[in-house]
């Protein structure tokens, strides 16, 4: 008998574990700490150095180089925007400077050139953990309410006061990690050729609602009925539309037995949206409010902002209160001035281009869906430098280009035989 057993690399177990990391605990313990992927990124960078030795056969193609051209592109001006900033208040505060900074880098520049570039082999290992980490943290929220219950999860502070899961990312960073797990885990499902696969996504659909509900995220629970209508409409457009009902039909009784049969706080929430209480939802006067103080500062200068990091300070002093600008463009606006709001700006546009040129229409399908919620984040949330929002999307062109690259190498073999 035959047995084949797979040798496993230790940077496969590596490539792995960043997924699990991203997937579970992104930001780390701390909310807004990048968290331990780096440290395992180094690692991986390390092995990998290792591995070529004197080798120095590294060729970046022509549509790599323009996307090292755009990411650097858009970060230099997001970079400058920061630096005259705080060129011009000299009592800026130099560890959100470098803090902000840091993030930007590693978010939108580091991580993704070396995921994209270097480990596009490894990008199947990198998503099967990412969507492991992302189901262990769904099954983790489950058992939150079930074990603990709201006195014994509000002790360790991973539901707020009003009933919101948050865990260790906050409501609202969690339900948009939530969102982007299931968009990925979504595309595999669509991507795999398999009997049942409408009930598949179905199943995976509603066991993932659930723990996006529990975040009491209003905004994050449109954001995902609209990236995800967007990524099944595009990619079953005749299918959809015999299936919607049934859709609608199924997150209506589990709408219904949420309200009737639990005592879940967060509930309430969604209760007071469809009342037309808009106010009983949060904070949705202080964030209007927090987007018209953002313009009234930007009016006296609009082209050199506040300073990376300061938006909190200077508006507090304004209005006695924080608050700043639930809007990412906005944000950048306010902190980087014109440069970091073009930087922002072109990151999407320049995206958009690249894709359309250099992936197939069914890849673009599912990278444009990602990019959508990615949109519809950045219109509704402060921050745009935070690993979680990135790091499905450029693992999922990392794992496109693994598989047009092998296409390639194919196609160069038959052609010279």
């Amino acid at each position: 008998m035959n047995l084949k057993i797979k040798k496993i690399s230790i940077l496969d177990t590596l490539s792995w574990i960043l997924g699990f990391v991203l997937g579970f605990i992104p930001t780390g313990l701390i909310p807004g700490v990048i968290g331990i992927s780096p440290l395992i990124l180094l690692l991986m960078i390390g092995l990998k150095l290792l591995s070529l030795g004197s080798s120095r056969n590294f060729q970046i193609r022509r549509y790599e180089a323009s996307f090292i051209s755009m990411l650097l592109i858009c970060l230099l001006l997001i970079y400058l925007g920061f630096t005259l900033a705080s060129l011009k208040y000299y009592n800026f505060n130099a560890f959100n400077y470098f803090s902000v900074n840091f993030q930007y880098l590693y978010s939108m520049l580091i991580f993704p050139l070396v995921i994209y570039l270097v480990f596009y082999s490894k990008s199947n290992i990198i998503i099967k953990g990412y969507i492991t980490g992302i189901i262990f943290l769904m099954i983790f929220s489950y058992l939150v309410y079930l074990l603990l219950g709201y006195d014994g999860a509000r002790a360790l502070d991973w539901v707020q006061t009003n009933g919101r899961l948050t865990l260790w990312m906050g409501a609202n960073t969690l339900c948009m990690h939530f969102v982007l797990g299931i968009l990925i885990v979504l595309i595999q499902v669509i991507d795999i050729d398999a009997r049942y696969k409408f009930l598949k996504i179905a199943f995976y659909f509603l066991f993932m609602l659930i723990p996006v509900m529990l975040t009491g995220s209003i905004g994050g629970l449109l954001i995902l009925f609209l990236s995800s209508s967007f990524l099944v409409f595009l990619r079953f457009p005749k299918l959809s539309l015999l299936n919607l009902p049934i859709i609608f039909a199924a997150i209506t009784l589990l709408g219904y037995y949420l309200l009737n049969y639990t005592d879940i706080q967060t509930v309430q929430r969604y209760v007071a949206l469809f009342s037309g209480d808009i106010q009983a939802v949060g904070s949705y006067s202080d964030r209007q409010e927090g987007i018209l103080l953002g313009f009234e500062i930007i009016s006296q200068d609009s082209y050199i902002g506040v300073g990376a990091g300061e938006a909190y300070g200077v508006m507090n002093q304004m209005v006695g209160f924080k608050t700043i600008p639930h809007n990412s463009l906005v944000m950048l606006w306010l902190e980087g001035g014109i440069l970091a709001l073009l930087g922002g700006i072109l990151w999407f546009l320049f995206f958009l281009g690249w894709v359309l040129i250099n992936f197939k229409s069914r890849q673009i399908i599912y990278i444009f869906s990602i990019l959508f919620a990615i949109a519809l984040y950045w219109m509704t949330r402060t921050l745009a430098y935070q690993i979680f929002l990135y790091a499905p999307l450029f693992i999922l062109l990392s794992l496109y280009n693994s598989k047009n690259t092998n296409i390639n190498k194919i196609s160069k073999l038959n052609l010279s035989t």
